[in-house]
């Protein structure tokens, strides 16, 4: 019984690493750096109908369609137009990566597992929370997990996607330039992300 207490307090633990700070409505939130694969800066969002609430539509990255979720919907946000600094963040998750549009991307730092306090009571009805570290401009840092907050989301079936596209195009969804206007790695290094 000692051992898997132990087990589950080990497996809740925050994570030492390198956090992605965003920005969403004035808050500041923490993504671990591992969990992305990279940032885009500017980008072209295809809305098609009836996707899940969440999502804002889809990009092309690569070759690749990609669903976008909106944090803000997500947190039930009101949207807001998108601006210079508007960011959208591809998600490492199974079996396809999603993007998740955010306000702004603000730079990378690391912090000490230590550093991040558990969400405690907050985690049962939100199971996405990592904890949260110290003030960031004033105000604290939300660690959230956000493979388990994609996963949380209504999910968006890729294949269905592409047929509504090539249905609409009447070509091969999968031969579209990636991001029309450029895109940015995200940069493993702490440092400002200038994208």
């Amino acid at each position: 019984m000692a051992a898997t207490a132990m087990e589950t307090t080990t497996a809740m633990a925050p994570e030492r690493g390198k956090y992605v700070l965003i920005r969403l409505a004035g808050e500041t939130y923490g993504l671990l750096l591992v969990e992305l694969q990279e940032v885009i800066a500017q980008y072209e969002i295809t809305v098609l109908p009836e996707l899940p609430e969440h999502y804002v539509g889809v990009i092309g990255l690569r070759r690749e369609v990609i669903p976008v979720l909106s944090l803000r919907r997500r947190f039930g946000l009101a949207d807001r137009d998108r601006g210079g600094s508007t960011r959208v963040i591809v998600v490492d998750v199974r079996p396809h990566p999603i993007g998740v549009e955010v306000d702004s991307v603000a730079r990378v730092v690391t912090i000490p597992g230590s550093d991040i306090e558990p969400p405690g009571d907050l985690r049962d009805q939100r199971p996405y929370l990592r904890g949260m570290s110290g003030a960031e401009d004033g105000k604290l840092v939300i660690h959230l997990d956000i493979r388990r907050l994609v996963e949380a989301s209504d999910r968006v079936d890729i294949e269905e996607v592409r047929a509504a596209m090539e249905a609409r195009d009447g070509s091969d969804a999968s031969d579209g330039e990636a991001v029309p206007k450029g895109q940015t790695q995200v940069e493993r290094g702490e440092q400002e992300i200038t994208a």
